[in-house]
């Protein structure tokens, strides 16, 4: 027979659930050609393999060049760091919260430029499904505004 979980591997258990889920549903928005969603490997375990302090910092999920390029002044980012209420310093807060950062352009020297207005750039829900739901539609927005740049590049050419 198992012990239960404390509460607070319970809390790191579901946090590596919702992180892994989170990055499945995201996978299913197409990017640009050669880009690829990516992961951190050690997002939950950077400090000391400690999922709840690891994540305080947010945990990041990526859409990126697959084969990076920092020069590249064509290329979309796009960074969805999770975070969880229950992490921080009030630890009875329920639900998350993300930080969406989407920009193309080059990444040496602040180079790139966000696709998106710093009011759509925080969003908050009770559970992950329900963040995921509204990151969706945003970074939606961004790629078809990629899109929209990589085709009048080409018509100015």
């Amino acid at each position: 027979m198992t012990e239960p979980l404390k509460p607070q591997q319970a809390l790191a258990r579901r946090i590596q659930d919702e992180y892994e889920a989170a990055y499945r549903r995201l996978k299913l928005i197409d990017g640009p050609d050669r880009h690829s969603w990516k992961q951190d490997p050690r997002a939950l375990s950077w400090w000391t393999s400690d999922v709840l302090r690891s994540v305080s910092f947010g945990a990041p999920i990526l859409l990126e060049l697959t084969n990076r390029h920092e020069e590249d002044p064509t290329q979309l980012f796009i960074e969805v760091r999770l975070f969880w209420r229950a992490c921080g310093e009030n630890r009875s807060d329920t639900g998350v919260y993300a930080m969406l950062r989407c920009e193309v352009g080059r990444r040496l020297r602040h180079q790139a430029h966000s696709l998106l207005p710093a009011s759509m750039s925080h969003l908050a829900a009770a559970d992950m499904p329900l963040l995921i739901a509204r990151a969706t539609p945003l970074i939606d927005r961004a790629i078809g505004e990629h899109a929209r740049q990589e085709r009048d590049r080409y018509r100015r050419d």
